[in-house]
């Protein structure tokens, strides 16, 4: 049988031909390729590799590589999926194919990586939680005092006693003198009873107490009700402000963190914009420098020169202290001796890096003393003080 077509039947066949051609050179192939970008191993990953050579890669995959969002990209759908052109992108980024060991190198601009920020205060260890268990002590103190005769002149015994119950302790310590020729003395020195509370770092005290309104300001000892910030419940918790450094790598780098040339940590840092705050320096002037070695070895350095001191507050921190009770009178030799109501209270807050505000008050019946606190560093020459 014979079959005859026309001239434009075989025109049509033609178009017919040529369109399936096209369609199987663009038809998309999944791929696995090792990726490097800004040569920092990121692994294996997927892509869909189109018959004309363009490489689509899944949408949001760079952004969970560590670069901000690229929706400026050509997006194309692939079995129902989104994905984006890498040659799309060739404005903010590059790439190359290596086939000996399928693999892709995007070097991407710095400044499209997300910033690496890096708290150093927060990479100090935690203590554990306070034990709620009974626990009791009790210390005391025995001295003599003798002249050249080897005859005593003095006695003392001080003795300090507790028992703690459900975090809560109850303390009590008292004096015992003896001179000769003179009446035998006991004398109680403090009593009180004490709440601490780590995860606000706060304390409260019910009795006795020491205590101050901060600079300028009055103190003493009291007996009544004082709630007081108490950081030494974190021994590890640096109060002040540490040294801030930032900067941008172009590569994968090992970054030397020394403070005063001691080295004190080493951290490996992916490319883009980095932030390191908070580390912790020596009170006074010194330098924090960084010693950054790059993908290809090379090395530079970056010296930072600061003045620490330890009466600025980090930002968002609070010290505080709120006290009211009677003063106490001859306080270590008579037992019940109290004078009129007084308060007495400040606190400080950390409102940035450099500069620490705050107030304190204190009044009784007879005196009224209040003011304004401030703490300025200023940059790394030293610190202001007012209030």
């Amino acid at each position: 049988m014979l079959c005859f077509l026309t001239k434009s039947g075989l025109i049509l066949l033609l178009l017919a031909a040529t369109c399936m051609l096209w369609v199987a050179s663009v038809q998309a192939e999944m791929v696995v390729m090792h990726v490097f970008v800004n040569e920092d191993d990121k692994g294996e990953q997927f892509f869909q590799m189109m018959g004309d050579g363009e490489i689509l890669f899944p949408e949001g995959m760079l952004e969970k590589m560590g670069l901000k969002s690229l929706s400026a990209g050509g997006k194309q759908r692939v079995d129902g999926e989104e994905y984006v052109s890498l040659s799309s992108l060739k404005d903010v980024l590059d790439y190359r194919l290596n086939e000996a060991d399928v693999s892709i190198h995007i070097n991407a601009k710095a400044d499209l990586f997300a910033t690496n920020a890096i708290d150093f205060s927060q990479s100090r260890k935690k203590l554990p939680p306070l034990s709620s268990e009974t626990a009791a002590f009790v210390n005391y103190a025995l001295s003599e005092s003798r002249n050249q005769q080897f005859q005593s002149t003095f006695t003392g015994l001080n003795v300090e006693a507790a028992v703690s119950v459900n975090q809560v302790l109850g303390f009590s310590s008292f004096s015992l003198t003896h001179t000769p020729g003179e009446r035998s003395q006991l004398v109680r020195l403090l009593s009180n009873i004490t709440w601490d509370n780590p995860e606000n770092l706060q304390r409260i005290v019910v009795g006795d107490f020491s205590t101050t309104s901060g600079e300028l300001g009055g103190g003493g000892s009291f007996a009544g009700v004082s709630v007081a910030r108490n950081f030494s419940l974190d021994p590890n918790l640096v109060i002040y402000p540490g040294v801030n450094i930032n900067g941008v790598l172009e590569t994968p780098s090992d970054v030397d963190v020394f403070v005063n040339n001691r080295l004190v940590d080493t951290r490996h840092l992916p490319p883009g914009p980095f932030d390191l705050s908070n580390i912790d320096a020596n009170a006074g002037s010194g330098d924090v420098r960084l010693v950054i070695r790059d993908a290809f070895g090379r090395q530079r350095e970056m010296t930072v020169p600061y003045y620490q001191v330890s009466t600025l507050l980090k930002p968002s921190m609070h010290d505080y202290s709120y006290n009211i009770g009677v003063k106490r009178l001859e306080f270590g030799m008579r037992n019940f001796s109290y004078a009129v109501p007084t308060a007495l209270v400040f606190h400080r807050y950390g409102l940035n890096q450099w500069l620490t505000i705050g107030a304190r008050a204190e009044a009784d019946q007879y005196t009224i003393n209040a003011g304004p606190l401030l703490s300025i560093a200023v940059g790394a020459w030293g610190q202001f003080s007012a209030g």
